[in-house]
């Protein structure tokens, strides 16, 4: 994974990239015609900054819409840099307001499966990512201020037609975005 893993930004299709490699889970930037949408955001400020760098080599819109697909830190912690003074809405499905944001071992038991408790000279990386888990970073998570119960939210967002999908799996609150 350390070298699968290399930080680079790739074209999905028209008006959407996602980061890979930057931090412990990906984040996708949407171009819409009036503004941009982010899907999560990494797992913290510093890994944050460096995407938000590199999207705005892609796009200098503001961001209209943070949506997290699920709870867990590697996707929320870096909020409030892609945020920045835009004062976007922020949606998640109302099961993620019911737990408290997953930190640390990401809520998970048997969480030194990600070798959290290894000393340094035995940790090569945590499969998922290079420090998951070991050493807390400075937090940007910023709570939902849209949240939705059904099992589907269509919406329009910066000229872009959306679906919000209930998709729990990894977490219950789990949402996959169409």
């Amino acid at each position: 994974h350390s070298h699968e893993f290399r930080p680079e930004v790739i074209r999905v299709t028209d008006g959407v990239w996602v980061a890979v490699g930057f931090s412990n889970a990906n984040a996708v930037l949407i171009e819409g015609e009036r503004g941009s949408i982010v899907v999560d955001t990494t797992s913290h400020v510093e890994d944050a900054k460096r995407v938000k760098a590199e999207f705005a080599k892609l796009s200098t819109a503001p961001v209209r819409a943070i949506i997290y697909t699920h709870s867990h830190p590697d996707h929320t912690g870096g909020a409030s840099v892609f945020a920045g003074t835009d004062q976007p809405e922020i949606i998640a499905h109302r099961l993620f307001v019911d737990r408290v944001p997953d930190v640390g071992r990401a809520g998970r038991d048997g969480g030194d499966q990600f070798g959290s408790t290894l000393p340094d000279a035995q940790f090569i990386n945590a499969g998922t990512g290079m420090e998951f888990g070991r050493h807390p970073a400075p937090t940007g998570f910023l709570p939902p201020t849209r949240t939705f119960s059904e099992d589907r939210l269509e919406l329009t967002i910066a000229g872009v037609r959306l679906q919000l999908l209930h998709t729990p799996g990894e977490t219950r609150e789990n949402i996959a975005v169409w």
